[in-house]
């Protein structure tokens, strides 16, 4: 259960200091959850352009299956976001390597899992699907990432279902370099820190997401967010479509982390 809120208003926009609000927290969400195949070597959009030559990208690849996750945080000490990440699959040290939530004071308060800013687009279209694109603030090659790409990194579809239950046990912990960013939300850090971090819910629903990502962020620069790849569906070999899950009103624990030098 919150203690301590961060901000009132919480937004970008926000003149309000960004502080520490340590954990635990226990968050009510609304998760989608996408199974994603291993591939090795990992593509370049698994990590981000600040961490990709550093130790958030060591530990031994184990392989199982991995996962895209989309995550909309509804009440919490740093108010609403919205949240993407990659689990790419389990390894030895790191397991989730890329993620975007929606503004500054998650951000800050995240960073001991690797977080970046992103404005994230939500559409719902007349036949009850659900739309998202998402443009990431760290792609452009300005080292204060300062505002959001023109193209999206990512985006899908998806529709509803028949509901089945799903829990999503993840866990995430790399050291990480400081950037500069647009707010001064990108502390580093100097150590491991491990988090055990689950999703459960009562109400999941099966989905069919659509993973086509049309002519997606292939600027052809150094700093597209995919860092110059091109894979129509996202991610090496996963189809378009894809039967994925939606969890409703999930919850999500984040306890303190265990952490080590």
């Amino acid at each position: 259960m919150k203690t301590v809120d961060a901000c009132i208003d919480c937004t970008n926009n926000s003149t309000e200091p960004i502080i520490h609000v340590p954990p635990p927290w226990t968050l009510y969400v609304t998760v989608c959850a996408i199974p994603i195949i291993p591939t090795t070597p990992l593509p370049a959009k698994a990590y981000y352009p600040l961490e990709r030559n550093s130790t958030a990208t060591e530990g031994n690849f184990i392989g199982l299956v991995g996962a895209i996750l989309i995550v909309s945080y509804n009440d919490t000490p740093v108010g609403p976001y919205d949240e993407f990440a990659i689990i790419p699959s389990y390894f030895e040290n790191v397991r989730g390597s890329r993620f975007y939530v929606s503004q500054k004071y998650t951000n800050y308060n995240g960073r001991k899992i690797p977080k970046h800013l992103a404005k994230f687009d939500w559409t719902t279209g007349v036949d009850g699907s659900t739309s998202l694109k998402i443009y990431p603030f760290d792609t452009q090659g300005s080292p204060n990432e300062n505002g959001p790409s023109t193209l999206p990194f990512f985006q899908l579809k998806y529709t509803p279902l028949t509901p089945a239950p799903l829990p999503i046990p993840i866990n995430l912990d790399p050291p990480l370099p400081v950037g500069n960013g647009s707010y001064g939300e990108l502390p580093g850090t100097t150590h491991w820190a491990e988090t055990p971090l689950g999703a459960t819910s009562n109400y999941p629903t099966p989905v069919m997401f659509d993973l086509d990502q049309g002519t997606g962020d292939d600027t052809g620069n150094d700093y597209n967010a995919a860092g110059n790849e091109v894979y129509p569906n996202f991610w090496p070999e996963l189809p378009r479509w894809n039967i994925g899950v939606e969890m409703e009103r999930a919850t999500v624990e984040f306890p303190v982390p265990e952490t080590w030098s």
